[in-house]
């Protein structure tokens, strides 16, 4: 009887090693009708694929074996929140996906430990606002997508902490202004895309802390003539940083500041030259559109590779 029940529970096993594909140091578990995170006792696993599952929790204990983990992907589940210290174990995590999911609580510390990650992506969620601190411990971050949520506030030190921050994309949220201060501890940023969002005007020298700014996107909002110079005390080359062709700001040789919509014939003037030119922008974006089931059992599949 003993030999029938190992037997049995080795057969068990390998079925359930089968859900994922393993391959070397990666676990794949795509679209595997997952609706909990397997356990996998393996710690050399570097790579973790759990996109389009059924997921709705994350619990932190799912991680413990996973201390060398440098890419966590969690896309396109039914995640609704996080928690504090989640993602505590994952030192060594450099790049998180959690975008398509139904994120809408968020609180400060959610990715505490996290101070290995370069890319982290929330975006195509639900979130209404950000809190103070929310990524305060994510020291080497340099790519932050927030885009496509419903995010409405940012409290000024919503990016505190974020020193090595390169990228920020807010784009598609439904933000009607911006604190004054609210890039003045994110002084590496390159890019910003504050694009497709409810704008209505910016304040003063918004942008005087970036010493490295590159490009500032600022298409699809309400802007009209700005009321004084949003990039006042900017460290930037003015020609070099507006006159792109994904701007909807640009200065004249004057000094004029012009915001609006790339949707007709615009013509800019730079202090060195002119140019006219046509241009229409359309934009399709896809949204995750999932019917939350509240009362899912979480299931465990043990993975031993």
């Amino acid at each position: 009887m003993m030999r029938c029940l190992l037997i049995l529970a080795i057969l068990l096993g390998t079925v359930r090693s089968q859900v994922c594909e393993t391959n070397l140091n990666q676990v794949n578990c795509y679209k595997k009708s997952l609706k909990a995170i397997p356990v996998i006792n393996n710690t050399n696993v570097v790579e973790l694929k759990l996109g389009a599952n059924l997921i709705t929790e994350l619990h932190g204990t799912e991680f413990n074996q996973l201390t060398n983990l440098h890419t966590l992907d969690l896309h396109d589940n039914d995640i609704f929140a996080l928690s504090v210290g989640v993602f505590k174990e994952l030192k060594k995590l450099r790049i998180l996906y959690l975008n398509a999911n139904a994120i809408s609580i968020m609180p400060a510390g959610s990715f505490k430990g996290l101070t290995s990650l370069t890319d982290l992506y929330i975006n195509i969620n639900r979130l209404s606002t950000l809190q103070v601190d929310n990524f305060a411990e994510l020291l080497s971050l340099r790519v932050l997508h927030v885009g496509l949520n419903s995010i409405t506030i940012l409290p000024a030190g919503c990016f505190n902490g974020l020193n090595s921050l390169t990228l920020l994309s807010l784009a598609t949220n439904k933000l009607p202004s911006l604190p004054k201060r609210i890039f003045h501890n994110v002084h590496l940023l390159n890019t910003v895309n504050l694009g497709n969002n409810n704008i209505t005007s910016l304040p003063l020298k918004l942008f005087d802390a970036l010493l490295s700014i590159n490009t500032i996107k600022l298409e699809g909002n309400l802007l009209e003539e700005c009321r004084g110079d949003p990039l006042e005390g900017c460290k930037c080359n003015r020609e070099h940083v507006l006159y792109k062709e994904e701007y909807a700001i640009t200065t004249t040789s004057d000094g004029f500041v012009f915001c609006g919509e790339l949707t007709t014939t615009t013509t800019f003037t730079t202090r060195t030259k002119t140019k006219t030119e046509t241009r229409t922008t359309s934009q399709t974006i896809s949204t995750k559109t999932a019917t939350k089931i509240s009362t899912i059992t979480p299931t465990t599949t043990t993975i031993t590779t």
